[in-house]
């Protein structure tokens, strides 16, 4: 799919019928999540593994700024972690290194951020240091 199909599926989605339209932060992440649930949905239908690849780092990193901002940390969290090690499977399936790399930056701070909130500090502070030691062998 092209990058231009790509960004009107998102502005579609994400419903950018206003351009002055006043929504708070917190909305537009949710409507980042649902634009990008919505990308990665067609991806995999259409077996297009790379950009659902990027799709699924995307909403890990959302997840994460849900959590970052006190919505529902720990099940954010556990989103984030799962659709980026999806995406880390993916990248490391079809060799792309450099991207595996990034999505394994993003797993580390998402750990990091579970370990800041106390949760299981002690393992989670292994799998964050685990995850940057592998982007950092990339």
């Amino acid at each position: 799919m092209p990058a231009v199909m790509v960004v009107l599926i998102l502005l579609d989605v994400i419903g950018c019928s206003s351009i002055n339209e006043q929504v708070g932060p917190d909305q537009k992440i949710q409507r980042s999540l649902d634009a990008f649930k919505e990308a990665a949905r067609r991806f995999e239908q259409q077996q297009d593994w790379a950009n659902y690849a990027a799709a699924q780092n995307n909403l890990g990193v959302t997840y994460r700024m849900l959590a970052e901002r006190g919505v529902e940390p720990e099940q954010n969290l556990q989103r984030s972690i799962d659709a980026l090690t999806e995406a880390a499977r993916l990248r490391k399936e079809q060799q792309d290194w450099a991207n595996y790399a990034k999505v394994q930056i993003n797993l580390g701070l998402t750990y990091q951020l579970l370990v800041q909130l106390g949760v299981e500090p002690e393992q989670n502070l292994r799998l964050a240091l685990q995850a940057f030691k592998e982007a950092s062998a990339r």
